[in-house]
């Protein structure tokens, strides 16, 4: 077995800035800590900073005193207030490009703009860039939304910006969608240039492999996504929190030949005994459970576990 690993995969830069400065303020000794809601969409990463003491509330009021800290896809610009009013020192580890997204559409409303943000709808980090449209912002998750929202959008001018791990696909059906229905467009990519490499990465591997493997949190969108874009290639496509989520039956041959779909081009001819599979991971998902995935892959390989040939 081969197993090869995306270029661009784990820990992106906002996500890692914004573990780094919790466990600072864990070993500054300063507390009591809490995050508001999960800081990252990592549960293995949650649960060690809960043991070392980090407290998860869900709202504001939970949090009586100390340290609240805001994570990374950022939030509602009305909760940072509440919290400092309430007394509470604020972290805010949102991350710079998410942020940069929240000074777009603030900009963009205050010059009169209707602002459309492409992103999924109810994903905090679409709740946070809402609230810097005053509320008014119409959230679209796909281009047929487009003609749903018509009566609001003609004649006006329009600003675009989107959810920084949204497909540039999806931006650009959207963008065509409007064209022609509005007095003006503005269009911001406000899609994180790490997000691009990351999924372009991984649609390159998922075209060489025989079977693909999707490393990150249930709940992460950017992993969610990178499934998505496996899977169009038509190779069988698995998504994983850890290594205990592994299947050994993802590796038998009959298997993989029966979820292949028509036109996947990696090279299947190979001897019986050859398998490549490849790891890709959302951006929530730290170094050391990808290196788990892959050594408990080569461990059930020299144990016997895996048999590539069965049919």
């Amino acid at each position: 077995m081969e197993i090869l690993i995306a270029r661009h995969s784990g820990f992106c830069y906002g996500v890692k800035r914004a573990v780094d400065m919790v466990w600072d303020l864990v070993r500054q000794g300063n507390g009591p800590i809490h995050v508001l809601g999960n800081l990252i969409h990592n549960p293995t990463v949650v649960e060690e900073l809960a043991k070392a003491g980090v407290r998860k509330v869900t709202r504001i009021e939970d949090a009586k005193a100390g340290i609240l800290v805001i994570r990374s896809h950022g939030v509602p610009r009305q909760v940072i207030t509440e919290a400092k009013e309430r007394g509470l020192t604020v972290i805010d580890t949102t991350c710079p490009n998410v942020k940069l997204t929240h000074d777009i559409a603030q900009r963009l409303t205050e010059s009169g703009y209707q602002v459309i943000i492409v992103g999924d709808l109810g994903h905090a980090e679409v709740e946070g860039i809402l609230s810097y449209t005053d509320g008014r912002g119409i959230v679209v998750q796909e281009a047929k939304a487009i003609e749903e929202n018509a009566e609001r959008l003609k004649g006006k001018k329009i600003g675009v910006l989107c959810q920084t791990t949204i497909q540039l696909d999806i931006l650009k059906q959207v963008v065509d969608a409007l064209i022609g229905r509005a007095r003006e467009l503005m269009v911001h990519n406000t899609i994180c240039d790490v997000t691009s490499k990351r999924q372009a990465s991984t649609l390159e591997l998922a075209r060489a492999v025989d079977v693909m493997l999707i490393v990150g949190g249930h709940e992460s969108a950017n992993t969610a996504r990178l499934a998505e874009i496996s899977s169009l290639v038509g190779v069988p496509t698995h998504k994983v929190e850890s290594a205990a989520d592994l299947d050994p039956s993802w590796f038998r041959r009959d298997v993989i030949t029966q979820n292949t779909q028509p036109g996947h081009i990696s090279d299947t001819g190979r001897a019986r005994n050859e398998m490549r599979v490849g790891l890709a991971a959302g951006a929530s998902t730290p170094s050391e459970i990808i290196d788990k995935v892959k050594a408990t892959l080569h461990s059930w390989e020299a144990m016997g576990v895996l048999d590539h040939t069965k049919a």
